[in-house]
């Protein structure tokens, strides 16, 4: 037993050196380079098939996932805004409200109700969104209870209804749409991690360097046995060289098609959605506070105050800057000259107001000022549904372009590892 134990260092150092020996052979060698090269093509299947499913599931939880409920956030929290406005505008009227402005907001609450609904559904495990739909769903029954009241008692003249409204539209600006604001900016940020997992260059950077490490071992391999064997190509290897060559081109074709069309789908999409999003909200705010001012003329300063703020940043001063100049840059769209319109016909109202004119200012608030406002609303709205139309055409382009890549990529990289491993082995065969 002994002897058989101090025999093993002895053979290990034979089984050594003959292996040198063999390796330092021409054969030896060809084999070596042809393990060399089947390891260099694993990881480069696996960091491609990586990069590709990565990229894949960036542009489709883009176009499919984040987008969708970006989208019904902030169709939530505009619906929710426009019913806050309507209910207000509608109070000034007093007695039986205009059928079609009930009819607004009726299909206003429910809109929000729909896409609350969906965004339950969809929102996942963050606990964050989950309190904000919570707060939505349990206090959207109680504005509508309060909004139910205030129009119950204008309806008979009751002053009271004024105060059930003010609560209303408290219990709206403070809790529901603050709710709503959130889940839309979770939205966002998700929307932006997508677009920046879509658009990695290290994925790109280890593919190219391994693609490279291979197309170098390709090479070496056929000048090596074009200087051992006097042949000038070895058919195989050449085509394996090639085939190496046009899978990088098709990586690269590929990652550079599907990160313009994520950055198509950003910059012609979802950031003009948010920009102009942002501006609807705030032109529905103005309304909403314009109407509570005249609700309450002697205790609503604070809703003129708003007013006033809300419109220095949806416009500027003269209703050319804000966000209404930032939607020109971003989204390449402009407010088309309604902003101007609506602005004048408030200075209307509070010329009329101002002058003691209540009635006038009331008529002029719930006709003409209404009108231009809702010309000005139609516009943004127009203008966010080409943007989403922009968005859902770009990321579904971005996730055509990496469908049933990997699949083509694994089956060339075999036919590149079978050809290199045939090409060698003609070769080795030689020297038997």
């Amino acid at each position: 037993m002994t002897a058989s134990v101090s025999t093993w260092p002895a053979t290990a150092a034979f089984v050594g050196r003959r292996a040198r020996a063999r390796a330092g052979t021409t054969p030896g060698r060809l084999r070596l380079a042809s393990l060399a090269i089947v390891l260099m093509i694993i990881p480069l299947w696996v960091v491609s098939a990586g990069a590709l499913g990565g990229r894949r599931r960036a542009a489709t939880g883009a176009g499919l996932n984040t987008e969708p409920l970006l989208v019904g956030a902030q169709g939530m929290y505009a619906s929710l805004s426009d019913a806050d406005a309507t209910a207000a505008n509608t109070f000034l009227t007093g007695g039986l409200e205009p059928v079609a402005r009930r009819q607004r907001y009726v299909s206003d609450l429910k809109a929000a109700s729909d896409q609350l609904t969906t965004v339950a559904r969809q929102v996942g495990s963050s606990s964050v969104a989950q309190q904000d739909v919570t707060v939505v769903t349990d206090q959207l029954p109680v504005y509508a209870g309060l909004v139910e009241a205030a129009r119950a008692n204008n309806r008979q003249n009751l002053p009271v209804g004024a105060a059930y409204l003010r609560e209303a539209s408290a219990l709206m600006r403070t809790q529901i749409l603050p709710a709503t604001d959130r889940l839309y900016r979770i939205e966002a940020t998700r929307l932006d991690h997508n677009y920046q997992s879509g658009a990695s260059a290290l994925d790109v950077i280890a593919v190219v360097l391994l693609g490279a490490a291979v197309l170098a071992a390709l090479i070496l391999s056929q000048l090596y046995l074009a200087r051992r064997t006097n042949r000038v190509l070895n058919v195989p290897v050449l085509i394996a060289t090639v085939l190496v060559v046009v899978l990088g081109a098709l990586l690269l074709h590929a990652f550079v098609a599907e990160q313009h069309d994520l950055h198509q789908a950003q910059v012609q999409g979802s950031d003009p959605v948010q920009v102009l999003s942002q501006a609807r909200i705030l032109a529905l705010r103005a309304q909403g506070d314009e109407s509570l001012f005249l609700v309450e003329p002697l205790s609503g300063a604070q809703y003129q105050a708003d007013f006033d703020n809300v419109i220095a940043k949806l416009g500027g001063k003269d209703g050319s800057g804000g966000l209404i100049a930032e939607a020109s840059q971003v989204a390449g769209v402009s407010d088309g000259g309604y902003l101007g319109p609506y602005l004048r016909a408030h200075q209307s109202v509070n010329q009329l107001n101002g002058e003691g004119q209540y009635d006038q200012a009331v008529k002029e608030a719930t006709g003409n000022e209404v009108a231009t406002f809702d010309t000005l609303n139609d516009g943004l709205t127009r203008d966010i549904g080409n943007s989403q139309a922009s968005f859902t055409h770009y990321a579904a382009t971005a996730r055509h372009d990496l469908r049933n890549l990997s699949i083509a990529i694994a089956v060339l990289l075999v036919v590149v590892a079978g050809l290199a491993l045939f090409g060698l082995q003609q070769r080795i065969n030689e020297y038997r």
